[in-house]
């Protein structure tokens, strides 16, 4: 999927790819475990953003190597601008429609195979 953020409001924080198309997990593998469950399937852009409530999705305190990644995802996040009234794009990028379905997924998935025709006997 490619996400064009907007209002935030249907992209989740912790999962989705908005953050230069990658998602937190890509960004920062190491926090993802202090992530407790319940925040990372549901808190939405818009309510991670709003008031920095992000940060109060972890659980007991980080790892001292964690903290690198930490301050990398405080730095990318500063940056974020959200466009209220405007809703978030989700695209998916193996169909020319920018629709998903089974068939582009199932097309995706052979994309560069060889197709196997069985030996003929002579």
């Amino acid at each position: 999927m490619v996400i064009e953020l907007g209002d935030g409001s249907t992209t989740l924080f912790w999962q989705d790819r908005w953050l230069h198309s990658k998602s937190i997990a890509d960004l920062a593998p190491s926090l993802m475990p202090h992530v407790k469950r319940i925040a990372a399937k549901t808190r939405t852009v818009q309510q991670a953003l709003q008031g920095n409530q992000w940060l109060h999705d972890f659980g007991r305190g980080l790892a001292v190597c964690t903290i690198g990644e930490f301050l990398l995802l405080w730095d990318l996040i500063q940056d974020v601008q959200l466009a209220p009234g405007v809703q978030d794009e989700h695209r998916w990028r193996f169909s020319s429609t920018r629709q998903f379905s089974s068939r582009s997924a199932y097309l995706t998935f052979f994309n560069g195979s060889t197709a196997f025709e069985p030996h003929k006997r002579l």
